[in-house]
Protein backbone atom coordinates (compact mmCIF):
# COMPACT_ATOMS: atom_id res chain seq x y z
CA UNK A 1 0.00 0.00 0.00
CA UNK A 2 2.63 2.54 1.04
CA UNK A 3 4.93 1.32 -1.71
CA UNK A 4 2.38 2.05 -4.47
CA UNK A 5 0.51 5.11 -3.08
CA UNK A 6 3.01 7.93 -3.37
CA UNK A 7 0.84 10.87 -4.46
CA UNK A 8 1.41 14.28 -2.76
CA UNK A 9 -0.27 14.57 0.62
CA UNK A 10 -0.82 10.85 1.20
CA UNK A 11 -0.89 10.07 4.90
CA UNK A 12 -2.39 7.70 7.42
CA UNK A 13 -6.00 8.31 8.46
CA UNK A 14 -5.66 7.09 12.03
CA UNK A 15 -3.14 8.41 14.58
CA UNK A 16 0.41 7.21 13.98
CA UNK A 17 0.68 5.71 17.46
CA UNK A 18 -2.04 3.20 16.60
CA UNK A 19 -0.63 2.56 13.11
CA UNK A 20 2.13 0.26 14.35
CA UNK A 21 2.79 -3.08 15.99
CA UNK A 22 2.41 -2.96 19.77
CA UNK A 23 5.58 -5.02 20.21
CA UNK A 24 7.72 -2.84 17.91
CA UNK A 25 6.50 0.77 18.24
CA UNK A 26 8.00 3.55 16.15
CA UNK A 27 9.36 6.11 18.62
CA UNK A 28 10.16 8.70 15.94
CA UNK A 29 6.94 9.52 14.06
CA UNK A 30 7.29 12.95 12.48
CA UNK A 31 3.61 13.89 12.88
CA UNK A 32 0.47 12.80 14.71
CA UNK A 33 -0.84 11.64 11.31
CA UNK A 34 2.29 10.37 9.63
CA UNK A 35 2.72 11.23 5.92
CA UNK A 36 3.02 8.36 3.47
CA UNK A 37 5.25 9.91 0.65
CA UNK A 38 -6.58 13.56 -2.23
CA UNK A 39 -10.28 15.57 -6.80
CA UNK A 40 -13.38 14.35 -8.57
CA UNK A 41 -15.98 13.95 -5.79
CA UNK A 42 -17.99 10.74 -6.32
CA UNK A 43 -20.20 11.15 -3.24
CA UNK A 44 -19.71 13.48 -0.28
CA UNK A 45 -17.86 12.05 2.69
CA UNK A 46 -18.01 12.79 6.38
CA UNK A 47 -14.98 14.87 7.29
CA UNK A 48 -13.53 15.55 10.73
CA UNK A 49 -10.88 18.11 11.64
CA UNK A 50 -7.40 16.70 11.60
CA UNK A 51 -5.75 17.36 14.94
CA UNK A 52 -2.28 16.97 13.52
CA UNK A 53 0.93 18.24 15.04
CA UNK A 54 4.61 17.94 14.33
CA UNK A 55 6.35 15.55 16.69
CA UNK A 56 9.70 17.21 17.20
CA UNK A 57 12.89 16.09 18.88
CA UNK A 58 11.55 16.90 22.35
CA UNK A 59 8.52 14.62 21.97
CA UNK A 60 10.59 11.90 20.37
CA UNK A 61 13.04 12.24 23.26
CA UNK A 62 10.22 11.64 25.72
CA UNK A 63 9.25 8.50 23.85
CA UNK A 64 12.90 7.41 23.87
CA UNK A 65 13.59 7.95 27.56
CA UNK A 66 10.33 8.02 29.54
CA UNK A 67 9.13 4.52 30.30
CA UNK A 68 5.66 3.68 28.96
CA UNK A 69 5.18 7.16 27.40
CA UNK A 70 4.67 5.75 23.93
CA UNK A 71 2.53 2.89 25.22
CA UNK A 72 0.33 5.36 27.13
CA UNK A 73 -0.09 7.50 23.99
CA UNK A 74 -0.90 4.44 21.91
CA UNK A 75 -3.43 3.33 24.52
CA UNK A 76 -5.12 6.75 24.45
CA UNK A 77 -5.48 6.72 20.64
CA UNK A 78 -6.68 3.11 20.73
CA UNK A 79 -9.34 4.02 23.30
CA UNK A 80 -10.52 6.87 21.07
CA UNK A 81 -10.65 4.58 18.03
CA UNK A 82 -12.37 1.88 20.06
CA UNK A 83 -15.00 4.37 21.24
CA UNK A 84 -15.86 5.42 17.69
CA UNK A 85 -15.60 2.00 16.02
CA UNK A 86 -16.99 -0.25 18.73
CA UNK A 87 -19.59 1.93 20.40
CA UNK A 88 -20.44 3.88 17.25
CA UNK A 89 -20.48 1.03 14.73
CA UNK A 90 -20.97 -2.20 16.63
CA UNK A 91 -23.40 -0.94 19.28
CA UNK A 92 -25.12 1.56 17.03
CA UNK A 93 -28.65 0.42 17.82
CA UNK A 94 -28.03 0.69 21.55
CA UNK A 95 -26.10 3.98 21.39
CA UNK A 96 -27.39 5.91 18.34
CA UNK A 97 -26.68 9.25 20.00
CA UNK A 98 -22.93 8.65 19.68
CA UNK A 99 -23.00 8.60 15.88
CA UNK A 100 -25.45 11.53 15.82
CA UNK A 101 -23.01 13.49 17.98
CA UNK A 102 -20.14 12.79 15.59
CA UNK A 103 -22.30 13.82 12.63
CA UNK A 104 -23.03 17.12 14.42
CA UNK A 105 -19.29 17.74 14.90
CA UNK A 106 -18.73 17.08 11.19
CA UNK A 107 -21.58 19.43 10.21
CA UNK A 108 -20.20 22.25 12.37
CA UNK A 109 -16.75 21.73 10.84
CA UNK A 110 -18.20 21.86 7.30
CA UNK A 111 -20.20 25.02 8.15
CA UNK A 112 -17.07 26.77 9.44
CA UNK A 113 -14.93 25.87 6.45
CA UNK A 114 -17.51 26.35 3.65
CA UNK A 115 -19.56 29.58 3.94
CA UNK A 116 -21.40 29.08 0.62
CA UNK A 117 -24.70 27.27 1.42
CA UNK A 118 -25.06 25.86 -2.11
CA UNK A 119 -21.57 24.38 -2.09
CA UNK A 120 -22.06 23.21 1.49
CA UNK A 121 -25.19 21.34 0.45
CA UNK A 122 -23.24 19.50 -2.26
CA UNK A 123 -20.62 18.50 0.29
CA UNK A 124 -23.12 17.16 2.85
CA UNK A 125 -23.41 13.35 2.88
CA UNK A 126 -26.85 11.78 2.45
CA UNK A 127 -25.95 8.73 4.48
CA UNK A 128 -25.09 8.23 8.15
CA UNK A 129 -21.64 8.65 9.61
CA UNK A 130 -19.60 5.46 9.36
CA UNK A 131 -21.52 3.86 6.46
CA UNK A 132 -18.50 4.78 4.37
CA UNK A 133 -15.02 5.40 5.64
CA UNK A 134 -14.78 8.97 6.95
CA UNK A 135 -11.65 11.06 6.72
CA UNK A 136 -9.64 13.66 8.63
CA UNK A 137 -8.44 16.79 6.85
CA UNK A 138 -8.10 20.55 7.40
CA UNK A 139 -7.46 21.27 3.70
CA UNK A 140 -10.06 19.13 1.84
CA UNK A 141 -12.98 21.58 2.08
CA UNK A 142 -10.90 24.71 1.30
CA UNK A 143 -9.90 23.07 -1.97
CA UNK A 144 -13.45 23.59 -3.27
CA UNK A 145 -13.20 27.33 -2.51
CA UNK A 146 -10.35 27.89 -4.95
CA UNK A 147 -11.00 29.91 -8.12
CA UNK A 148 -9.76 27.10 -10.35
CA UNK A 149 -11.90 24.35 -8.75
CA UNK A 150 -15.55 23.61 -9.56
CA UNK A 151 -17.56 20.90 -7.81
CA UNK A 152 -19.95 19.37 -10.32
CA UNK A 153 -22.47 16.87 -9.00
CA UNK A 154 -24.66 16.62 -12.12
CA UNK A 155 -24.73 13.27 -13.87
CA UNK A 156 -22.51 12.68 -16.92
CA UNK A 157 -24.20 11.97 -20.25
CA UNK A 158 -21.04 11.37 -22.26
CA UNK A 159 -17.31 11.85 -22.45
CA UNK A 160 -16.28 13.59 -25.66
CA UNK A 161 -12.89 14.00 -27.32
CA UNK A 162 -12.48 17.37 -25.62
CA UNK A 163 -14.27 17.05 -22.28
CA UNK A 164 -17.34 15.94 -20.36
CA UNK A 165 -20.98 16.75 -21.10
CA UNK A 166 -23.36 16.67 -18.12
CA UNK A 167 -27.13 16.22 -17.99
CA UNK A 168 -27.67 20.00 -17.99
CA UNK A 169 -26.17 20.07 -21.49
CA UNK A 170 -22.97 21.89 -20.52
CA UNK A 171 -19.67 20.72 -21.98
CA UNK A 172 -16.64 21.22 -19.77
CA UNK A 173 -13.32 20.91 -21.57
CA UNK A 174 -10.47 18.96 -20.02
CA UNK A 175 -6.89 18.17 -20.87
CA UNK A 176 -6.88 15.16 -18.55
CA UNK A 177 -9.58 12.95 -17.01
CA UNK A 178 -8.74 10.99 -13.86
CA UNK A 179 -11.01 8.06 -13.03
CA UNK A 180 -11.00 7.77 -9.23
CA UNK A 181 -13.44 4.87 -9.08
CA UNK A 182 -12.39 3.30 -5.80
CA UNK A 183 -11.34 -0.29 -5.38
CA UNK A 184 -12.65 -3.77 -4.71
CA UNK A 185 -12.05 -4.80 -1.15
CA UNK A 186 -11.33 -8.18 0.34
CA UNK A 187 -10.36 -10.33 -2.63
CA UNK A 188 -7.12 -12.32 -2.63
CA UNK A 189 -5.00 -10.94 -5.53
CA UNK A 190 -3.79 -14.40 -6.59
CA UNK A 191 -5.33 -17.85 -7.00
CA UNK A 192 -5.14 -19.93 -3.85
CA UNK A 193 -6.34 -23.49 -4.44
CA UNK A 194 -7.57 -25.41 -1.42
CA UNK A 195 -7.81 -29.15 -0.77
CA UNK A 196 -10.77 -29.47 -3.17
CA UNK A 197 -8.99 -27.58 -5.95
CA UNK A 198 -11.33 -24.58 -5.64
CA UNK A 199 -9.76 -21.15 -5.24
CA UNK A 200 -10.51 -19.11 -2.15
CA UNK A 201 -12.10 -16.31 -4.19
CA UNK A 202 -14.36 -18.84 -5.93
CA UNK A 203 -15.48 -20.19 -2.56
CA UNK A 204 -16.21 -16.71 -1.23
CA UNK A 205 -18.03 -15.65 -4.40
CA UNK A 206 -20.31 -18.68 -4.17
CA UNK A 207 -20.79 -19.22 -0.43
CA UNK A 208 -20.08 -15.75 1.06
CA UNK A 209 -16.89 -14.70 2.79
CA UNK A 210 -16.19 -16.98 5.69
CA UNK A 211 -13.36 -17.83 8.04
CA UNK A 212 -12.56 -18.83 11.58
CA UNK A 213 -11.74 -15.78 13.70
CA UNK A 214 -11.02 -13.89 10.47
CA UNK A 215 -7.75 -15.74 10.05
CA UNK A 216 -8.08 -19.18 8.49
CA UNK A 217 -10.62 -20.91 6.20
CA UNK A 218 -11.70 -24.54 6.36
CA UNK A 219 -10.39 -26.42 3.32
CA UNK A 220 -7.25 -24.25 3.08
CA UNK A 221 -4.78 -25.82 5.53
CA UNK A 222 -1.73 -23.94 6.78
CA UNK A 223 -3.05 -20.70 5.24
CA UNK A 224 -3.25 -17.86 7.76
CA UNK A 225 -4.82 -14.72 6.30
CA UNK A 226 -3.68 -11.29 7.39
CA UNK A 227 -6.11 -9.63 7.10
CA UNK A 228 -9.04 -11.94 6.59
CA UNK A 229 -12.83 -11.45 6.71
CA UNK A 230 -14.65 -10.71 9.96
CA UNK A 231 -11.64 -9.37 11.79
CA UNK A 232 -11.36 -5.62 12.27
CA UNK A 233 -8.36 -5.65 14.58
CA UNK A 234 -4.62 -5.16 14.53
CA UNK A 235 -2.21 -7.28 12.53
CA UNK A 236 -0.32 -8.38 15.62
CA UNK A 237 -3.46 -10.01 17.08
CA UNK A 238 -3.81 -12.08 13.92
CA UNK A 239 -0.16 -13.06 14.26
CA UNK A 240 -0.84 -14.07 17.87
CA UNK A 241 -3.53 -16.46 16.66
CA UNK A 242 -1.28 -17.99 14.01
CA UNK A 243 1.66 -18.41 16.39
CA UNK A 244 -0.52 -20.22 18.95
CA UNK A 245 -1.64 -22.71 16.32
CA UNK A 246 1.85 -23.22 14.90
CA UNK A 247 3.27 -23.90 18.36
CA UNK A 248 0.47 -26.40 19.02
CA UNK A 249 1.25 -28.15 15.73
CA UNK A 250 4.93 -28.43 16.62
CA UNK A 251 4.11 -29.98 19.99
CA UNK A 252 1.97 -32.57 18.20
CA UNK A 253 4.56 -33.25 15.51
CA UNK A 254 2.07 -32.02 12.91
CA UNK A 255 2.93 -30.35 9.62
CA UNK A 256 -0.65 -29.67 8.54
CA UNK A 257 -3.25 -27.68 10.46
CA UNK A 258 -6.83 -27.02 9.40
CA UNK A 259 -9.73 -25.47 11.28
CA UNK A 260 -12.72 -27.75 11.59
CA UNK A 261 -15.86 -26.96 9.59
CA UNK A 262 -17.90 -27.08 12.80
CA UNK A 263 -15.75 -24.44 14.53
CA UNK A 264 -15.84 -22.16 11.48
CA UNK A 265 -19.62 -22.50 11.04
CA UNK A 266 -20.16 -21.72 14.72
CA UNK A 267 -17.96 -18.61 14.51
CA UNK A 268 -19.62 -17.34 11.33
CA UNK A 269 -23.12 -17.89 12.73
CA UNK A 270 -22.21 -15.77 15.75
CA UNK A 271 -20.59 -12.99 13.67
CA UNK A 272 -23.48 -12.79 11.17
CA UNK A 273 -25.98 -12.62 14.02
CA UNK A 274 -24.07 -9.82 15.71
CA UNK A 275 -23.37 -7.77 12.57
CA UNK A 276 -27.10 -7.25 11.91
CA UNK A 277 -27.12 -4.88 14.89
CA UNK A 278 -24.29 -2.68 13.57
CA UNK A 279 -24.53 0.68 11.78
CA UNK A 280 -24.20 -0.88 8.32
CA UNK A 281 -27.72 -2.31 8.51
CA UNK A 282 -29.49 0.80 9.75
CA UNK A 283 -31.71 2.76 7.32
CA UNK A 284 -29.16 5.59 7.05
CA UNK A 285 -26.75 3.27 5.24
CA UNK A 286 -29.27 1.87 2.75
CA UNK A 287 -28.15 4.11 -0.16
CA UNK A 288 -24.50 4.56 0.81
CA UNK A 289 -23.13 2.16 -1.83
CA UNK A 290 -20.32 1.36 0.57
CA UNK A 291 -17.49 -1.08 0.06
CA UNK A 292 -18.11 -2.32 3.60
CA UNK A 293 -21.09 -4.22 2.13
CA UNK A 294 -20.13 -6.92 -0.36
CA UNK A 295 -22.07 -8.44 -3.27
CA UNK A 296 -23.80 -10.88 -0.91
CA UNK A 297 -25.16 -8.05 1.26
CA UNK A 298 -22.79 -8.96 4.08
CA UNK A 299 -20.46 -6.67 6.03
CA UNK A 300 -17.57 -9.11 6.41
CA UNK A 301 -14.80 -6.62 7.15
CA UNK A 302 -15.98 -5.53 10.58
CA UNK A 303 -15.73 -7.81 13.58
CA UNK A 304 -18.94 -6.90 15.43
CA UNK A 305 -17.42 -7.13 18.90
CA UNK A 306 -15.30 -4.88 21.07
CA UNK A 307 -11.53 -4.68 20.79
CA UNK A 308 -10.95 -6.31 24.18
CA UNK A 309 -13.23 -9.17 23.13
CA UNK A 310 -11.19 -9.67 19.97
CA UNK A 311 -7.96 -9.62 21.99
CA UNK A 312 -9.33 -12.17 24.44
CA UNK A 313 -10.52 -14.47 21.65
CA UNK A 314 -7.13 -14.57 19.91
CA UNK A 315 -5.45 -15.51 23.18
CA UNK A 316 -8.08 -17.92 24.50
CA UNK A 317 -9.72 -19.75 21.56
CA UNK A 318 -9.59 -23.53 21.93
CA UNK A 319 -6.76 -25.15 20.02
CA UNK A 320 -9.04 -28.18 19.68
CA UNK A 321 -10.88 -26.22 16.99
CA UNK A 322 -8.05 -27.32 14.72
CA UNK A 323 -7.18 -30.67 13.20
CA UNK A 324 -3.47 -31.56 13.29
CA UNK A 325 -1.90 -34.11 10.94
CA UNK A 326 1.53 -35.03 9.66
CA UNK A 327 2.09 -34.95 5.92
CA UNK A 328 4.98 -35.84 3.67
CA UNK A 329 7.25 -33.06 2.53
CA UNK A 330 6.13 -33.52 -1.07
CA UNK A 331 2.39 -33.13 -0.45
CA UNK A 332 0.78 -29.85 -1.40
CA UNK A 333 -2.80 -29.23 -0.32
CA UNK A 334 -2.84 -25.52 -0.95
CA UNK A 335 -1.43 -24.29 -4.23
CA UNK A 336 -0.94 -20.51 -4.49
CA UNK A 337 -0.94 -19.54 -8.17
CA UNK A 338 -0.59 -15.87 -9.12
CA UNK A 339 -3.45 -14.51 -11.20
CA UNK A 340 -1.01 -12.69 -13.45
CA UNK A 341 2.49 -13.34 -14.81
CA UNK A 342 4.79 -15.24 -12.49
CA UNK A 343 7.90 -13.36 -11.49
CA UNK A 344 11.06 -15.45 -11.97
CA UNK A 345 13.72 -15.45 -9.22
CA UNK A 346 16.94 -13.63 -9.93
Amino acid sequence: MWRDNTYPGVAVDIPSFTYSFHFEPNLHWSRTYAPGAELFQRTPIWMLPRLDAELGAAVQGVFDHVPFAQKATRLATRVLTETVVTFGAVYNQQLPFLVKGIEQICSVFLHKQVPDPVLREKLTPRYGFGCKRPSFSNTYYPTFLRDNVELVTDGITRVTRTGIRTVDGELRKFDMLVLATGFKMGDIPYRLHGSSGETLNELWDRDRRQSFEGIIVHGYPNLFLNPGPSLFATFDLRATHAVRVIKAARKRGATRVEVSATAQDRFMHDMRRRVRHTMFFRPGCADANTYYIDNHGDAPYLRPTSGPHGWWRQHQFSLENYEYTATSASSRDCDPTPSGPVAQPV
